[in-house]
């Protein structure tokens, strides 16, 4: 069972994930680089900023949405190293979904 909230996920050099948070590794001096980060609702908002930032400072994003349009705006505005996952993460299937392109 998934249980995922409006967070930001980063993949540590293990291949887990976990979530960010203050004193974790958001304080890791900015440097993601070679890292891949999963944000959930990354369209809009802080979600968006995080995308932005993680993908200035060197990380692979994933973000996602359940409307496409402002997902496919979202990737535009960010520009390189991102791709975006439309779904529901109160929906099994769509989480089954993203986990399967993120693993690849």
């Amino acid at each position: 069972m998934y249980r995922i909230a409006r967070a930001c996920f980063e993949k540590d050099s293990l291949g887990r994930y976990g979530c960010l948070h203050p004193g974790g590794w958001l304080s890791n001096n900015g440097e993601r680089q070679g890292k891949t980060a999963v944000i959930t609702c990354g369209t809009e908002g802080i979600g968006l900023a995080t995308a932005k930032l993680f993908v200035k400072e060197g990380a692979y994003v994933f973000i996602t949405s359940r409307r496409k349009k402002e997902l496919d705006e979202a990737v535009k505005a960010i520009g390189t190293n991102v791709s975006g996952v439309q779904g529901d993460v109160a929906q099994l299937a769509d989480l089954d979904r993203l986990y399967q392109t993120v693993s690849r």
